[in-house]
């Protein structure tokens, strides 16, 4: 049973037991009522304040981390606290390049570019005169291995276009058909014989090989483009010899 509240006894507190008629007068019965009126009000208000939760200082909600779904969910290895600051906003991940490694790239290029291309464009200016010169290499040992087995004499014939390989004194049988090769429009050749001092360049020259594999000593300029190739020929063995070449 709980304690009685002091309203209620301060309430009836006039009134004396020799006052109280409790056998019926309406004077008893009225202050009956307002007692146990006063009584329960008190009990009432003592309850409401037990009942009351006092006031609490507001806290810092806590913040949470929460992962991304899925579909939006990063598929690279970084955890999540990093995913869900890339949807806050904080800082955008793309898969492409920045411009700064763009212009890396070209860079590197550009300097393979420049290194490369001087070189490459040597050795093709210098494979396109050593072509025919490996022909004529080729004519000059074709005719004396073919003086020598066949017994006679073989010519080279120094066209302006090419070479032609024949032999001095047709056969009466008839002879196969003559080794031929035809110079690139853009290389041209020119001669110089023992006696002479300048190189000549003519239409129509004969490199006589003789039956026992000997040539006539010649020296030869090919030329395309201001490069230029000078050697000289092995009259025993028919070889080049004493080369000498200018490359832009």
């Amino acid at each position: 049973m709980a304690d009685v509240p002091n309203g209620a006894v301060q309430g009836c507190a006039s009134v004396t037991d020799s006052q109280v008629d409790w056998g019926g007068s309406l004077r008893g019965r009225w202050c009956f009522v307002t007692a146990v009126r006063a009584f329960s009000n008190a009990v009432l208000r003592y309850n409401a304040e037990d009942s009351r939760v006092p006031p609490t200082c507001p806290t810092k909600p806590e913040r949470s981390w929460k992962p991304l779904a899925k579909a939006e969910a990063s598929p690279s290895k970084y955890p999540v606290r990093d995913n869900a600051l890339v949807q806050a906003g904080h800082f955008k991940r793309t898969n492409g390049f920045t411009l700064l490694e763009v212009c890396v790239v070209l860079f590197i290029v550009a300097v393979i570019f420049v290194v490369a291309v001087p070189p490459a464009t040597h050795l093709m200016a210098e494979e396109n005169l050593q072509r025919p010169i490996r022909e004529l290499q080729s004519f000059a040992k074709t005719a004396r291995r073919k003086a020598l087995m066949e017994d006679r004499a073989y010519a080279v014939l120094l066209l302006d276009d090419g070479y032609v390989l024949q032999p001095v004194v047709p056969d009466k049988n008839g002879e196969p058909q003559p080794m031929k090769y035809q110079l690139p429009s853009d290389v041209s050749f020119e001669i110089k014989r023992a006696g002479d001092r300048e190189f000549k360049r003519t239409a129509d020259a004969r490199w006589i090989f003789s039956s026992n594999g000997l040539c006539e000593p010649l020296t030869f300029l090919f030329q395309q483009h201001g490069n230029w190739v000078r050697f000289g020929v092995d009259p025993l063995t028919a070889t080049v010899q004493q080369q000498e070449s200018f490359i832009k």
